[in-house]
């Protein structure tokens, strides 16, 4: 009960933020960003859920959330490393 109530917390308070630093962008992009920010957060709750789901009907839940969780964790050790690939190819402005 205890850790639903942190994820909760957590997220809602993630996609708070989201929303107010999309409300510091420019009048002409704010639209732009907010369809992006809701598309990922659709993105970040649906992806895992299915994948979980698909996994629970062929083996087990335990291994849907096992598989699902290592994934998402090399996603995040990967991000650094993909930032800053992104970061070199940049182009100035």
């Amino acid at each position: 009960m205890l850790s639903t109530v942190l994820v909760g917390t957590g997220g809602g308070v993630a996609f708070a933020t989201a929303i107010v630093i999309a409300t510091r962008v420019c009048r002409g992009q704010r639209a732009r960003i907010f369809a992006r920010v809701y598309v990922a957060a659709y993105l970040a709750f649906s992806i895992p859920s299915l994948a979980i789901g698909t996994i629970a009907t062929h083996l087990s839940l335990a291994a849907g959330f096992a598989v699902v969780i290592v994934l998402l964790a090399a996603l995040v050790a990967a991000l650094p490393a993909l930032r800053a690939r992104a970061s070199l190819h940049a182009v100035p402005a």
